[in-house]
């Protein structure tokens, strides 16, 4: 198998790990490493100035890369006689008649979340990498209905703790009770319950566990 292009900055791992599996499998590979071999996708600035002299255009406007390239390519475009080569970012939208940036619109990163189309950094996905790095720790405050009392309280660990760790396990979960026991009667609001619980729950695995867990607070009305 021929791997004729040169692996893309921030995919090695995943090229070699595919390559490894096709030499375990006995497949003959040909890369850059033994033949000097690559067929890449973009032009050189060479080319780029044979296209120019080929069409001649009457503007230029690089949309391709970091800043570093853009600038390279608008400075190509002006030594190649092109008059107008503006440089413009993300969102932008270019009148080319007017040859001015008429207004600029905002844009993100998307991902593709089941039937929906939600931003990279937005809360959906912060939330899932907070619990795939920290795990998640739940506690259950049950209450009878209009008794704003706390009567019960039930702890909850995902992601924290491996199967040969009961012991470890339930000694934090015991700990945790006690504290969060001496005092939540003391509080009668959701949200002061949150951060006494949350402190308690923070300092415990940090101490502990070296990490603070993604951390939800449920009430129940039994």
């Amino acid at each position: 198998m021929i791997f004729s292009a040169k692996s893309i900055p921030g995919n090695e791992k995943e090229i070699i790990e595919l390559q490894n599996q096709l030499i375990k499998n006995g497949i003959k590979l040909i890369t850059n490493q033994n033949l000097p071999i690559h067929s890449s996708g973009h032009p050189t600035m060479g080319d780029l100035r044979d296209m120019f002299d080929a069409i001649r255009p009457e503007a230029v406007v690089p949309v391709h890369g970091d800043f570093i390239h853009l600038y390279a390519h608008r400075d190509l475009a002006l030594t190649s006689g092109i008059e107008y080569a503006p440089l413009i970012q993300n969102g932008e939208c270019l009148d080319l008649v007017s040859k001015e940036v008429k207004f600029q619109i905002k844009v993100d990163k998307l991902s593709v979340d089941g039937t929906k189309i939600i931003p990279v950094d937005g809360k959906i996905l912060s939330d899932r990498r907070k619990v795939m790095h920290d795990g998640l720790a739940n506690v259950i405050l049950k209450k009878i209905p209009d008794v704003n009392d706390v009567v019960a309280i039930e702890v909850q660990f995902i992601g924290l703790f491996e199967d040969g760790e009961n012991k470890e396990r339930e000694r934090i979960k015991k700990d945790l009770l006690q504290k969060i026991n001496k005092r939540i009667s003391e509080f009668k609001k959701e949200r002061t319950r949150y951060n006494y619980i949350r402190e308690i729950v923070s300092k415990s695995f940090s101490q502990n566990r070296g990490k603070v867990p993604f951390l939800q607070v449920l009430t129940l009305k039994m």
